[in-house]
Parts: C-alpha cells; structure tokens; sequence
C-alpha cells in the first residue's frame, strides 16, 4: 500500500550519494520479504515504524522526502544531516516507550490508515496487536537504526560485497499440494464459471458447491499459480470478471482463503515461488498482497 505503511525493511539497501555530510543521501529499503519472518513481528514493527514517525515529524516542517515506489521499495532522500537527524529522532522516541493510552490512540489511528488505503490484510493482522508485544518489535527496530547510523558512501560497496542479496527459494512452493485430480477439479471449475451462464450456475449451485470444497485444501496461491500456468485457463479468467455475480463470488472465496491462510502465517515463505512460477517480480507479489488487491492478484495485473 502507498504512504506509511509500505516502510519495512525485511532486507535493506543502502545506496548513500555523495560524501561531505551536507550532500545528498538516497537511501532505499528492500521490502521483500526473503525471510520467512512471522507476519504478527512485520505488521508490529510497521505500527511502531508509523507511529513514531508520525510522532517525531508532527510539529516540523522536512525538506527530506519518505515515498514508495511501484515496485514495492522504499526510499528517504535528502542530505546526510537530515538523516542523521531523523534517526537520532527516532531513536530517542523509540527508547521512551509508550503508555497504554498512547498505545491505544495510536493503534486505532494505525487501524484507520490501514483500513483507508484498503489494506484489509494488514489491517486483520493489526487488530490483533497488543500493548505487551510492543518489546517484540523495538529490538528489531533498534537494529535498523544502528545499521542506518553505521555505514557511510565509503563502505557501501564493502557492504554490498559482505550481504549479497539472497535469492529467495522457491521450493515450498512447488512443494505445495496440486495433484492431478486438484488439477482437473480446477480445470472444471475456471471452465464451468467461464462457459455456463448465470441461470446454469443457480441450478448447479451445489454441484459448483461441492467442487470448490474439493479444491479448498489446496493454497491459494497454488490454485492461482495453475491457473496462471494454464492459457486456456488463465484466458478465462477475463471472462468471468466480466460478469459481476461471477466475479464476486470467485473474489470472494478468493480472498476468504488468503485472510485464511495469512493469519496461520502460511503465505510469505510461497511467494518467492509463485513469484517464479507466474513471472512477475517478488516485491510486486508482496505488495499486492499487502494491499489485499485480490483482483489484481487473480488477473496478475501487478
């Protein structure tokens, strides 16, 4: 999602320009989650991220600019000193803490934004946030900012050399359960919400009821991921959004079974895969699915 709450690090990239402490400094932080980090810690650590710099920057004017970019990165740009400032910020307001009654207000403000930019995803996960997990995220935080402090234009190039950016594998996904039989039974069910009309699909309610509670155990993902593989199939797909009680209905038990498979922590540690397998690029998966934008997700419009 756009604004604050695309600004997670799992893996960062510092790309610093130029270097007398006055020149411009860009620095880029990686979103992609090549760690099979728990989901709970990633939206904690956006909370603490969002809340404090909406404390820190709420009575100051910044000549600095924070955005996101398509591609699921995201980036400061202004000078070292800038920088240097805002972290020193952010360090002091991290290490205050937080009362239950900061804690409170800053969550349903936190809930807001989520909710506003249609980020339901993160919104189910956030809503389950507490006051006493608030430590769990601040270490990692901590981290963060100690390597923001630590290297300069000089030692990007050692850096880069010393964490080479890590390929994701892809197994766990291909591991997944699609056997031949799945196969057929989604076959069945793209054509038959493709080819059959509306009142035909009344009639065969149940039949269309029993055949998604056949494909249920297999992950979305992999369900997609088929889908995707197969051009008869995939070229369906544009067919049955054209027609809204079709699209609907498929949306819907679409995204049931992500919201499901998200709060078991059971769907980062697959996007690398179906990343690989569909062919659109792993901060673009990720941040889709961030924004819970299922239609672009089933149409791969990413």
């Amino acid at each position: 999602m756009k604004g604050f709450i695309s600004q997670l690090f799992v893996f960062f990239l510092l790309l610093l320009v130029g270097i007398a402490e006055g020149h411009s400094v860009q620095v880029e932080f990686n979103l992609t989650s090549q760690s099979e980090e728990d989901e709970d810690i990633s939206i904690l650590k956006e909370f603490l991220f969002y809340h404090i710099h909406s404390q820190i920057t709420q009575d100051r004017s910044s000549s600095y600019t924070l955005s996101p970019d398509q591609g699921g990165n995201f980036s400061f740009e202004g000078t070292q000193d800038q920088l240097d400032a805002l972290l020193g910020r952010f360090s002091h307001r991290l290490e205050m803490g937080f009362t239950r009654e900061e804690f409170i207000f800053a969550k349903e403000n936190f809930l807001q934004e989520l909710e506003s930019s249609g980020a339901l995803f993160e919104r189910s996960l956030a809503e389950e946030i507490n006051w006493e997990h608030l430590p769990e995220g601040q270490e990692p935080m901590r981290e963060m900012v100690r390597r923001l402090k630590k290297f300069r234009h000089s030692e990007v190039q050692l850096m880069r050399a010393a964490n080479p950016k890590r390929v994701p594998p892809i197994q766990p996904f291909y591991s997944l359960r699609l056997n031949e039989t799945d196969q057929k039974n989604i076959e069945k069910l793209i054509k038959n919400l493709a080819d059959w009309n509306v009142v035909k699909l009344l009639m065969k309610k149940r039949e269309m009821e029993k055949l998604g509670d056949k494909i249920r155990p297999v992950h979305p993902l992999r369900f997609l991921g088929y889908i995707h593989s197969r051009h008869d199939l995939k070229s369906r797909l544009s067919k049955i959004r054209g027609n809204h009680f079709k699209w609907k209905n498929f949306l819907g038990g679409l995204r049931e079974r992500m919201v499901e498979e998200s709060r078991k922590n059971n769907v980062h540690r697959y996007i690398p895969g179906f990343s690989h397998l569909t062919g659109v690029s792993h901060p673009r998966v990720l941040s889709t699915i961030r924004q819970s934008n299922w239609e672009a997700l089933i149409l791969g419009k990413m």
